[in-house]
């Protein structure tokens, strides 16, 4: 019993001891000790603190202290002097449980607070205090329970924060970024409660919402205890987001297994916070599963799955999982693309694009999908690629193909086929014409033949009555792109039979100052560089070519480029029942063009009205050779120092009237009333020749032989200043009329050549016609030359 009164006693001293105390410190004057507070602060720091208000000092077994206008002084080459201010600041402390070792402090608030952050010019922060010593090497802080018990941490029952600010400015960028809350709330009722959190505040101008809850402090501080989390955060009117889940090891960041969804109603909005500027693009949803089960701990995308954008615009949807995402393992994802209308897609604009998207015609809907996955050996695959564009009313476009190793770009193979009722109505829609109609239909496939080696293959093209079929390959091993193509055609026609279009009547002749200098040749430079791009060898076979009624046949021709050196040997091909060959070399280091051309039996009558071209004569056998040679960086300087020959042989035919008189007739023909009428005049022959030297073409042989008369030529053609030089002299049948034939002359350039009576029109002019005559009649003839 004795112990028991003594026990009883000894509480009863304590307590009067306790009372005593309280009451003594409840009796002091605290902000006497302001001055302390600061020296201490000094010594710890190298910085001044100062607490201009009250500081005060509540006893109780839940003590509290507060202190007023509190400031921190900043860093000498700060911006400011003052690094915190804060406006209020009070604390609450349970006192017995201080007995036990455990810190619990019911309540911390900050009114007001005032922080700035900032660096110097080198990077030094002001919170680096000038007392702080060289940093030791870094070691991993360890948290460690205490002995024979759990981890023990402060417990905060509650944390108010209200109408902060928080500023931080970058010394070397000279970049600021500011922070303000308007609350800050964290509170639980005890250790085990969940921690619920509360946040109203704007960064860089934006606001953000945040409320959520959150583990207890006794799970932040048991290893291996799930800590909860459930947040709920958005910026208005940009995006919600939601994570959820646990972390098993929060301190360290370990073993956590988080779901995150994100979602809102305009992605150009989201778009823009990473200072990205797009299109209205629709609404957006997102949801992932994070974890750290990857090997070593890595991070792992368990799965995911995205919808962005609408219908009638541009769809996305992707979903998948990635097991390792930092080795790239584990890879199966599905994604497409779709839409109601391409068109819609015009003038569209998407983040890391340098311009819109240009204008796209309405040929339908589209969609677009990929399957990618992790295949033998990790490789990165690519079992299914899809593309579907357009409608079967229109045009109707089908992608298929896979890739078996998308890294290393090999084993990549695609089918491609496309089909139209009407060639013509897709090129319509499209703004443009079609020189055929009819129906398209195109396959091809592609895939890979080794390392940057890719070929073309069962390529079919029918577009209306016409075809091609071929193959090719494309090799981008070596610095030079190499690539080979041959193709065939049974028939090619570019303009359907009976839907040619009426030829539009002539302009009128430009005048010099229309057409820039008045040359006929252009003085632009010619793409030589092209030829020096690529090397390769392009071959083509067409039975048949037919084009606005000529008929080419047996077209076979080979175009080689090598080191940019570019020829077409052999060309040949069969037109208007004679055969025409074609040898051509062009030379992008010498700048030089060398041909030949030989044409053996063409019917040039009907050729020329086959093509519409003109219905100068009627039969002819044509044959003809031409032999060149030049350089220059325009087709202007190439023609002035052109070398070679021309030569042109037309056999018996008929020629219009109207053309033969303009060969010296229509003297003829007003003086006599002898000359005849009729529609057609025989023509026996034409023979050409010129020979070139230096750009001059001199005439070797010029003669045009008719039923009525014979016309001979001679003269040059400067194809380096296009200057005329010719003089046509006719020599009429009908004996009565010789002397009447006048000589023509052929003067000024090729763009505007210039026709004039020669000699003998001045005597007949002088002595037989009256002097109204000549002029009537040069007018008449140099209206009806073309």
């Amino acid at each position: 019993m004795r112990v028991k009164y003594f026990i009883i006693g000894g509480v009863a001293v304590v307590a009067a001891l306790v009372v005593a105390g309280v009451a003594i410190l409840s009796s002091t004057d605290y902000n006497a000790y302001r001055g302390v507070v600061a020296e201490q602060v000094q010594a710890a720091t190298g910085r001044g603190l100062a607490i201009k208000g009250d500081l005060k000092f509540a006893m109780g077994f839940s003590p509290a202290v507060a202190a007023d206008d509190v400031t921190f002084a900043n860093a000498a080459w700060g911006s400011r002097p003052i690094m915190v201010q804060v406006k209020r600041f009070e604390a609450q402390i349970e006192l017995l449980p201080l007995i036990f070792g455990d810190v619990k402090v019911s309540r911390i608030v900050l009114l007001q607070p005032d922080i700035l952050l900032e660096t110097d010019a080198k990077g030094v922060g002001n919170w680096v205090f000038d007392t702080m010593k060289p940093a030791a090497p870094a070691k991993p802080v360890e948290l460690k329970p205490a002995s024979g018990g759990q981890m023990k941490l402060p417990q905060v029952n509650e944390v108010v924060v209200r109408d902060a600010k928080l500023v931080y400015r970058d010394g070397q960028t000279k970049q600021s970024k500011e922070l303000s809350l308007a609350k800050f709330t964290v509170q639980a009722k005890s250790e085990t409660d969940p921690l619920k959190l509360e946040i109203d505040g704007v960064f860089d101008k934006l606001r953000f919402l945040a409320t959520g809850e959150l583990g207890s402090i006794a799970a932040l501080s048991s290893p291996g205890t799930p800590f909860a989390v459930k947040l709920d955060a958005k910026l208005p009117d940009i995006v919600e987001l939601k994570v959820s889940g646990s972390v098993r090891e929060p301190l360290t960041g370990k073993g956590y297994d988080l779901t995150i969804a994100a979602q809102g109603a305009e992605l150009a909005k989201l778009a823009e916070l990473g200072g990205q500027k797009m299109a209205p693009f629709g609404p957006f949803k997102l949801e992932a599963k994070v974890n750290d089960q990857a090997p070593q701990g890595a991070p792992s995308l368990a799965s995911f799955k995205a919808e962005l954008g609408r219908a009638n615009l541009v769809l996305v949807r992707a979903e998948g999982g990635v097991r390792d995402p930092l080795a790239q393992k584990g890879i199966a994802l599905v994604a497409s693309v779709e839409g109601s209308e391409i068109g819609a897609l015009s003038g569209l604009a998407l983040p890391g694009m340098a311009a819109p998207l240009p204008a796209v015609p309405a040929f339908g809907p589209y969609k677009a999908s990929i399957k990618v996955a992790s295949g033998q050996g990790d490789k990165l695959t690519v079992p299914e690629l899809k593309v579907e564009f357009g409608k079967p009313d229109l045009l109707k476009l089908t992608i298929d193909g896979s890739v078996q190793d998308a890294l290393a770009q090999q084993g990549v193979v695609v089918t491609v086929a496309a089909e139209a009722p009407d060639v013509a109505a897709v090129a319509a829609k499209a703004g443009s014409e079609a020189p055929v109609s009819g129906p398209l239909k195109f396959q091809a496939k592609l895939a890979d033949t080794g390392v940057k080696r890719y070929a073309m293959s069962n390529l079919q093209l029918k577009f209306g009555p016409s075809d091609v079929a071929g193959e090719a390959t494309l090799s981008l091993a070596q610095a030079r792109p190499a690539f080979t193509a041959n193709f065939t055609s049974n028939l090619v026609e570019l303009a359907k039979p009976g839907q040619a279009k009426p030829a539009a009547k002539p302009a009128p002749a430009p005048s010099p100052a229309a057409k820039g200098d008045g040359k006929v040749f252009s003085n632009d430079p010619l793409p030589f560089a092209m030829l020096d791009l690529a090397d390769g060898e392009f071959k083509y076979q067409a039975k048949e070519i037919r084009s606005e009624g000529a008929v080419l046949k047996d077209l076979a021709l080979t175009v080689s480029l090598r080191n940019g050196e570019l020829t077409a040997r052999p060309v040949s091909l069969e037109v208007s029942g004679g055969k025409i060959n074609l040898d051509v070399a062009m030379s992008a280091k010498a700048r030089s063009i060398t041909g030949k051309f030989d044409g053996k039996g063409v019917n040039l009558g009907a050729l020329l009205n086959d093509s519409k071209t003109s219905d100068l004569i009627k039969d002819g056998k044509t044959d003809f050779a031409v032999d060149f040679r030049g350089a220059g960086q325009s087709l202007r300087a190439l023609m002035a120092s052109l070398n070679g020959s021309s030569t042109v042989a037309v056999g018996e035919g008929e020629i219009e009237s109207k053309y033969a008189e303009l060969l010296g007739a229509d003297v003829v023909k007003v003086l006599s009333p002898l000359q005849g009428s009729g529609a057609r005049t025989k023509l026996n022959c034409v023979v050409n020749r010129f020979d070139i030297k230096d750009g001059l073409a001199t005439s070797r042989a010029l003669i045009v032989d008719t039923g009525r008369m014979t016309v001979n030529g001679e003269g040059t053609i400067n194809l380096g200043s296009e200057e005329l030089k010719m003089m046509f002299k006719p020599h009429p049948k009908d004996a009565a009329i010789v002397s009447l034939a006048m000589p023509i002359r052929v003067g000024g350039t090729l763009g505007a050549p210039h026709f004039t009576p020669g000699p003998l029109g001045v005597l007949v002019r002088d002595v037989i016609l009256p002097a109204n005559v000549i002029p009537a009649v040069n007018a008449d003839l140099e209206a009806r030359v073309p």
